[in-house]
């Protein structure tokens, strides 16, 4: 069975394909206006180049701080 996407503004069920992920119009234009005013912005630039090198990745498979020495 699957799960009818909830809309991210009021989470009501979406169930127009044509306006989802939003329920009604009414959302879909909150969300937009919300972009507009600056409500909801991209903190930081992001450098292309980098990013797709995956220098820019929070996670670094190199990082060994999660992982314990016990050779001490």
């Amino acid at each position: 069975m699957t799960q009818t996407p909830s809309c991210p503004i009021c989470g009501k069920p979406s169930t127009d394909a044509a306006k989802s992920p939003f329920c009604t119009e009414r959302c879909r234009k909150i969300d937009f206006f919300r972009w507009w005013d600056g409500r909801y912005a991209i903190s930081s630039s992001i450098d292309m180049e980098s990013y797709l090198e995956g220098e820019d990745s929070p996670y670094s498979p190199d990082d060994d701080s999660s992982s314990t020495d016990t050779s001490s």
